[in-house]
């Protein structure tokens, strides 16, 4: 069985029109499962495009242009200044 490096990578086009459950698009977001349903919930995060018994799927784009949307800087959530993990205090 191949790795994931291994795998051809998904043209553009079709990941344009792609689905994804929701575990991918929480970890897409660095979020758990539990806290990216919180924010679907909340209308704050995209809404499923598909949704059935047990099978719910969000657009791709819809998350790819979430995530994009979240990164920029908004009034209540400033830009994030530089790394000050890696200095040391004297």
């Amino acid at each position: 069985m191949p790795t994931k490096d291994q795998l051809p990578q998904v043209p553009a086009a079709l990941a344009d029109v792609s689905f994804i459950a929701g575990p991918s698009a929480a970890a897409a977001a660095a979020l758990s499962i539990s806290q990216w349903h919180e924010l679907v919930r909340a209308g704050e995060a995209p809404q499923p495009a598909f949704r059935s018994h047990r099978c719910t799927r969000w657009r791709l784009t819809d998350v790819r242009d979430w995530l994009i949307q979240r990164g920029q800087p908004t009034a209540d959530r400033p830009a994030a200044g530089p790394n000050k993990a890696g200095r040391r205090h004297a």
